[in-house]
Parts: C-alpha cells; sequence; structure tokens
C-alpha cells in the first residue's frame, strides 16, 4: 500500500506540469535518509506527530492517519491535500513510511528530495 501512496503522491506533485519522470536513483538515498531522520525524531518524542518539516536541508510532510490516506486514495486515486511543483525538477525521488505514535496512531509521512 506504502508504494501506491508514493505513486499517487508522485502524480500529484507533477498534477501542474505533466507526467511524474522516474524517480533520480541518485536522490533515492537523499530521501531516505530524510525520512529516517524525521522518523527517529518521532520516536523520540523530538517531533510532534503532527508535524511537517520544510526546508532547504529537510523535507517531510505528514499525509495523514493511514486509514484516512487509504480511503482518499481507493476513492479518488490521489491525494487531494498534496501540494504541486511550479515547474518540473531535473530529478526528484520520494520516500513513504507508516509510523505509530504513542497515542496509537499510524500516521503517513512522505520525504522528497529533488534538484532544478
Amino acid at each position: 500500500m506504502l508504494d501506491k501512496i508514493r505513486d499517487a503522491a508522485a502524480r500529484d506533485l507533477f498534477s501542474l506540469v505533466g507526467d511524474p519522470q522516474p524517480q533520480d536513483p541518485r536522490l533515492n538515498d537523499v530521501a531516505t535518509t530524510l525520512l529516517a531522520k524525521h522518523l527517529g525524531r518521532l520516536a523520540a518524542g523530538e517531533v510532534h506527530p503532527c508535524d511537517s518539516i520544510s526546508g532547504p536541508s529537510e523535507n517531510v510532510m505528514l499525509l495523514g492517519d493511514l486509514s484516512e490516506v487509504e480511503r482518499e486514495l481507493v476513492q479518488t486515486g490521489g491525494l487531494h491535500a498534496w501540494g504541486h511543483f511550479v515547474a518540473p525538477p531535473a530529478g526528484h525521488a520520494e520516500a513513504v513510511a507508516a509510523f505509530t505514535a504513542d497515542d496509537g496512531v499510524t500516521r503517513v509521512y512522505i520525504a522528497t528530495a529533488w534538484r532544478a
């Protein structure tokens, strides 16, 4: 299911600029590392489970509760709340993971990496 969520998020990211390009293998590790660091902070209680982080060195977004994301994906085939690139990047990668916080809610996070 997480692969389907990642693919839907990638399609939505590119909805203003055409079809998504294949993931750039050189950026896969970057996106995966960003996501792993964020999940580590969540597990350590350093970041609130509902927080997203955007910045030049980190870009991790909370897509929502797992059940909400799955329901939206099944009903619409996309992730309506996701953002968009204004111009297509030269390369990109996305990593998606689900994490169950201390409150027992499983949430889905996506990390993106791209280069202009």
